[in-house]
């Protein structure tokens, strides 16, 4: 008989079992691991990546690449979220200004005087009234309408002089000016326009208004401008210096409400802002109507607060019912 088989020698105590060799395994590809694209101070960065960061407002160094070497990409840039708190940069220069001194022209400085000088002397106070301007821009539209053969044209402006000379005319203690213990009255109406010019503000006066149509107003205020900004001879003396009430429009710059600086020696002065579509009520029902707002600064001196409101409501009758500028 076969001798039975040795068995296999046991391993030394201590001595490790052989390890199974593992079935090799495929390896998973890698995603792209981030690199910071700043090298040496140098972003690296391609030109569209650049351009899009430019366009964004966004720190190209706050933008970490996913490219070769770390560079950044243009999806790096499309696909960039900002962290809270990230500032965007705006990619402005500074903004410097020019911090010289600027010396005034001669008209600046007579301004300053002439204001200051009112703000000084006049106790100026305001009372505004709303004034419904729908019936006088109808009848400007007939009006122009009219005139238009004849080559005229009446501006809104024109009709709030005819009113304020309506006024005055009805209350000449406005045509007058305080002078210690008395009211010095003018003989005329001489109403003073204010006229913007880019060296400064002028007020010359259409002299004798009161006994001007219309027409001649309009005629005698577009005359007044062309000369004022030196087209067509210059303003007289009495133009300049003889004014007895002034008028200031803003209407043109949209200005709702505003109030004016009375040309001294003068009680007072108007100023009226746009005329402007709003809603309003009447007989119950809101109705849309041509509005626009006046402001006296009128001087205390001259008159109280209840006088002034007084003359400014004969102002606004005039415009309301604009038949009554032609009586």
């Amino acid at each position: 008989p076969r001798p039975p088989a040795a068995a296999a020698p046991e391993a030394p105590a201590g001595t490790p079992a052989p390890t199974p060799t593992p079935e090799p395994v495929q390896q998973a590809a890698l995603a792209p691991v981030a690199v910071p694209a700043s090298q040496g101070g140098r972003i690296k960065a391609s030109p569209i990546a650049r351009k899009i960061a430019e366009e964004k407002g966004v720190d190209i160094a706050a933008i970490t690449g996913t490219g070769p070497g770390g560079r950044i990409t243009k999806s790096d840039v499309e696909n960039f979220t900002p962290s809270p708190g990230f500032a965007v940069s705006v990619g402005r220069s500074p903004v410097v200004l020019d911090g010289s001194d600027t010396p005034l022209s001669s008209m600046r400085q007579a301004i300053a005087r002439v204001t200051v000088r009112s703000k000084t002397e006049a106790p100026h106070y305001y009372v505004t009234h709303e004034i419904d301007m729908s019936a006088a821009m109808t009848f400007r539209r007939q009006l122009n309408e009219a005139l238009a053969e004849e080559g005229d044209r009446v501006s809104v402006n024109d009709l709030i002089l005819m009113a304020l000379t309506k006024a005055l005319i009805k209350y000449p203690k406005w045509n007058s000016f305080f002078d210690g213990d008395k009211l010095i009255g003018h003989p005329s109406i001489n109403l003073g326009v204010a006229i913007a010019l880019d060296e400064g503000l002028i007020v010359p006066a259409v002299i004798d208004i009161q006994n001007m149509s219309l027409v001649e107003i309009s005629r005698a205020v577009r005359d007044l401008g062309k000369r004022a900004r030196g087209d067509g001879g210059n303003l007289t003396q009495a133009e300049l210096t003889q004014g007895t009430f002034g008028i200031s429009n803003l209407g043109m710059f949209g200005t709702d409400t505003f109030s004016a600086i009375i040309v001294p020696p003068n009680a007072g002065i108007i100023a009226v802002g746009t005329v402007k579509e709003k809603p309003v009520v009447r007989d119950g029902k809101v109705v849309v109507a041509s509005m626009m707002n006046a402001t006296i600064s009128a001087d205390h001196r001259v008159g109280d607060g209840a006088e002034a409101a007084v003359f400014l409501g004969e102002f606004q009758k005039n415009l309301e019912n604009p038949a009554r500028l032609m009586l």
